[in-house]
C-alpha cells in the first residue's frame, strides 16, 4: 500500500513538474526556428514553395509574450506570356512585432499569435509589393525537455489596406500562408 502511494506521488510529481519548469515563463526568452511549406498569392498565381522563419519572444507572464518574427518563402513559377507574367522565383518576406498567447496543458502548449509589421513580395511578379501587413498564427509546441520545444505552426499574412482597393478593382490582395515545423530553445 505504501509502495503504491509512493509510486502514485512520484507519477503525479513527474507529470506536474515538467510543465512548470519547461515552458517559457515571465522574463524568459525563447528562440524558435521554423521550416515548412509556404504559399504566396500575387498576380493571380498561388505557388507553393519552401518557407523559413525565426521567432524571438519574451515572456510577460505565464500566458502572454511579446514576439518578433521574421519569415521568408521561395516560390518557383513558370512564365505566362499571355498574361504578361514572368517566370522564375517569387520571394515573399515579412517581419512582425506582436503578442503570443500560450495555454499550458501539461507538456503540450497551444499558442495563438497576432502581429503587425511588414509584408514584401519580389522576384518574378508584375510589380514588387511592399506594404503594412497583419499576421495571425496558431500552433502547438511539445515540451521535449525543460529547455527545448518541438511543434508546428500555421501562419497567415496579408496586407489589410489592400483589401478595399483590391476589392474595388477586382485584383487579389497580396497574402502569404505557411505551415511549418518549429524547434524552440528557452533561455532564462
Amino acid at each position: 500500500m505504501v509502495a503504491s502511494a509512493a509510486a502514485a506521488a512520484a507519477l503525479i510529481s513527474a507529470l506536474g513538474s515538467p510543465a512548470r519548469l519547461a515552458h517559457a515563463d515571465q522574463d524568459d526568452w525563447e528562440i524558435s526556428a521554423r521550416a515548412g511549406v509556404a504559399s504566396v498569392v500575387v498576380d493571380g498565381r498561388d505557388p507553393l514553395g519552401l518557407g523559413l522563419g525565426l521567432d524571438v519572444q519574451y515572456g510577460l507572464d505565464d500566458a502572454w509574450a511579446a514576439r518578433l518574427s521574421a519569415s521568408g518563402g521561395r516560390h518557383g513559377v513558370d512564365a505566362d506570356p499571355a498574361r504578361g507574367l514572368p517566370g522564375g522565383t517569387i520571394w515573399s518576406y515579412s517581419a512582425f512585432a506582436g503578442i503570443n498567447y500560450t495555454m499550458d496543458v501539461l507538456r503540450l502548449l497551444p499558442t495563438f499569435e497576432l502581429g503587425l509589421g511588414y509584408l514584401g513580395i519580389a522576384g518574378a511578379v508584375q510589380a514588387q509589393r511592399r506594404s503594412l501587413g497583419v499576421q495571425a498564427g496558431i500552433g502547438a509546441d511539445y515540451l521535449w525537455s525543460p529547455r527545448f520545444t518541438v511543434g508546428a505552426k500555421a501562419e497567415y499574412v496579408f496586407a489589410p489596406f489592400d483589401l478595399i482597393s483590391n476589392a474595388l478593382n477586382g485584383s487579389q490582395t497580396p497574402q502569404a500562408f505557411s505551415l511549418s515545423v518549429r524547434i524552440g530553445w528557452i533561455l532564462n
